[in-house]
């Protein structure tokens, strides 16, 4: 692999596609928010493995003034959960290998932000409409994209998809399983999409939330329209340290890793104080400065422990992925 070089922008996400939807956005006149929200929602198509309308985030953006914002759209609880739903009857954690656990099924579906915070970000940051920047995303839904090995792979192995009619049907294609090269196309998953560009607020109040809630309540999950209207996207404070001579700027909690980071750092600091000799040496700072200054979003980060794996891509049935997945573009003019 080789190191891509630009002398404006750069998006970078887990998939080829994606990125070049956010770089498509800055060619259009877009800033780094429309490629980054660009990007979060071709990922909903290309990689189900992480990205999707049913999960939920964090958008960090520094613009060129140096100004920072931090969004918080995680996903939430609905009103019906309790602290011990994952318990059995014993006290112990149900195991993933049922439908009741914290991580398959629908009974582990949260409040999604995804869609919330996306369309925020791109109305509060963004310079494009909602319908230019997802635009690519409906069109790998509605005409497909060549899947990778990787990605026929990550279906096949998947131990949790043939249990759900939908999964099974749309990722596995009911057992004659998808080949490498071969087109995936979800026209479920376009028309959804073409009903959010239309009108964002529908997955929130209108037919799509009450289509999302009926169908999750069928399958025994506790999401219902009430909280679906009741979700908001929340603006925090970003979290800042430093590094020898650096300035940190990261995620506050509900994020973790962040938080990790920073403290790791101020263990670093005391520990090199005490043995000079294992500083390494601090970076130049006569290097050249850019001639455009920079915005940064770093990360989109989708870090959902607590639901199905693949969920169907149906307008009616919407999950979190398991995994996190993390979308930047780092170098792009406000």
């Amino acid at each position: 692999m080789r190191p891509t070089h630009a002398s404006h922008a750069i998006v970078a996400s887990v998939h080829e596609l994606a990125s070049r939807a956010g770089v498509e956005m800055l060619r259009s006149g877009g800033n780094a928010v429309d490629a980054a929200v660009a990007t979060g929602f071709a990922l909903a198509v290309v990689h189900p493995q992480a990205g999707n309308l049913g999960g939920g985030g964090f958008l960090l953006l520094r613009n060129a003034t140096g100004e920072t914002r931090f969004i918080d759209f995680r996903e939430k609880a609905p009103a019906a959960a309790t602290a011990n739903m994952y318990l059995d009857a014993h006290g112990n954690v149900i195991p993933e290998s049922s439908k009741d656990s914290s991580v398959v099924g629908y009974k582990s579906i949260g409040v999604p932000g995804t869609v919330a915070g996306l369309v925020y970000a791109e109305k509060q940051y963004g310079k494009l409409s909602i319908e230019k920047v997802m635009a690519p995303a409906i069109k790998f839904a509605r005409d497909g994209f060549p899947l990778a090995y990787e990605d026929t792979q990550d279906l096949k192995d998947d131990e949790y998809l043939a249990q759900f009619p939908e999964s099974k049907r749309i990722f596995l294609r009911d057992g004659n399983y998808y080949q490498p090269g071969e087109l995936f196309k979800q026209p479920e998953l376009a028309r959804t999409l073409e009903r959010i560009a239309k009108d964002p607020d529908e997955f929130y109040h209108g037919a799509m939330a009450r289509e999302l809630a009926a169908a999750i309540h069928k399958g025994g999950g506790l999401v219902t329209a009430e909280d679906l209207a009741a979700y908001e996207v929340k603006e925090r404070e970003p979290i800042r340290g430093s590094y020898r001579g650096y300035d940190i700027i990261s995620a506050p909690p509900p994020s973790s890793g962040e938080e990790h980071s920073l403290k790791s750092s101020i263990f670093l600091k005391a520990t090199t104080s005490r043995n000079p000799a294992t500083v390494p040496p601090t970076p130049s700072t006569s290097r050249p400065k850019p001639s455009v200054a920079p915005s940064m979003i770093a990360p989109i980060s989708w870090v959902i422990p607590t639901s199905p794996k693949f969920p169907s891509r149906s307008s009616s049935t919407k999950s979190t992925p398991p995994h996190g997945a993390t979308l930047s573009t780092p170098t792009a003019p406000a």
